[in-house]
């Protein structure tokens, strides 16, 4: 292969020359390794080192906001986002956004290439909300919150900030965001980051439809940690997801199929199916399991992440609630006090009353 086999075109992927326009590369440079990812049927085993470093490469082949072209619309520029929803949070008011993006495909080697919904503060970049704790008007009361030193995942601070700045001073129009999903032809994921119990369930169900195939085949994947509060209608189009045996008890007692992450050495309970892409067997765009409803057995996940995000998980799935939120609060002593307090107070209350009345 010679240097003038490759070339990049007006977006800034790199062009194999020899290969046609369905079997264009996108190139990306990894800490550890050169990946590629062929949008056809070809196996590219090796490549010929270019003239430009492969640094230069891995700068000016990475498209924005983390798109990668689909084979539907490879021929296209990919959409900008597109905001669907700007409204109160069902979870406290707070004014919130809901972002259709990577409407080109997605760089996520998990989920393969699906459009994104981004639900996010309106008035605070998702990685200042996360820290801050003003996440709490799309995340609710998850325990993994990083701002409730719990053990989240996703990464706030990578693709967020630029989808976020591009939608921060759009008008929502849910028509606009359906008909875009419905062009790319591309499966939806609800909630890249955010759950999607803080939308209304009217709009979830449209964005729903919007990825359906043409025979009526549900094509999304959604989950939501508020499943005790949220709208029940979410049942049909939502995993429920949980961290322990009992909570999977819980959810299923109230008619949800369960999404269970879970620490490596903890046991797959009955009913339960690995999820075939945490060892890449297969992408979620591919599976589409997690699409809620009654069909398709629940789902179990060991956590992934860094170091420091397992130790946080292990750590969230072994208190509850009302410890997470005392280490996060200035009067986290008080809070314990009072804790104490209520706790003991059945024991101690006939004495009280007794010393009260004598």
């Amino acid at each position: 292969m010679t240097d003038s086999q490759f070339t990049h075109d007006s977006l800034g992927y790199l062009r194999d020359n020899t290969f046609g326009p369905a079997e264009d590369l996108l190139f990306v440079e990894t800490t550890r390794s050169k990946a590629f990812w062929p949008f056809a049927d070809r196996t590219v085993s090796t490549l010929t080192e270019p003239r430009a470093s492969w640094a230069t490469r891995a700068v000016t082949s990475l498209p924005l906001v983390g798109h990668r072209p689909h084979p539907s619309t490879r021929s296209r520029k990919a959409s900008s986002p597109v905001v669907a929803f700007r409204g109160p949070s069902r979870f406290n008011g707070q004014p919130i956004l809901a972002v259709v993006y990577t409407l080109g495909g997605s760089l996520n080697r998990k989920t393969g290439a699906m459009a994104q919904i981004l639900i996010c503060p309106a008035n605070v970049p998702p990685f200042e909300a996360a820290k801050s704790g003003a996440d709490s008007s799309v995340c609710g009361a998850c325990l993994l919150r990083p701002s409730l030193h719990g053990g989240c995942y996703v990464n706030t601070g990578k693709h967020f900030p630029r989808v976020y700045e591009v939608a921060k001073d759009q008008s929502s129009n849910l028509d606009k965001a359906c008909k875009a999903i419905r062009s790319s032809g591309l499966p939806l994921r609800i909630g890249s980051w955010g759950d999607v119990g803080a939308l209304p369930f009217e709009f979830v169900a449209r964005l729903v439809d919007a990825a359906r195939t043409a025979s009526g085949r549900a094509r999304h994947t959604a989950y939501t940690s508020s499943w005790k509060t949220c709208d029940p209608r979410l049942r049909d189009v939502a995993m429920a997801s949980v961290r322990t045996p009992q909570e999977r008890d819980q959810a299923k007692a109230a008619g949800w199929r369960t999404f269970r992450a879970k620490v490596p050495e903890a046991p797959v309970l009955a009913g339960e199916r690995v999820c075939p892409g945490s060892n890449h067997e297969v992408t979620c765009s591919q599976c589409l399991v997690c699409s809620g409803g009654m069909v398709g057995g629940d789902v179990v996940v060991d956590v992934h992440g860094s170091l420091g995000v397992i130790r946080a998980f292990r750590a969230a799935v072994s208190r509850d609630a009302a410890t997470v939120a005392k280490k996060s609060s200035g009067t986290r002593v008080v809070r314990l006090v009072r804790w104490r307090a209520a706790t003991l107070l059945p024991a101690t209350e006939p004495a009280r009353k007794g010393c009260r009345n004598g």
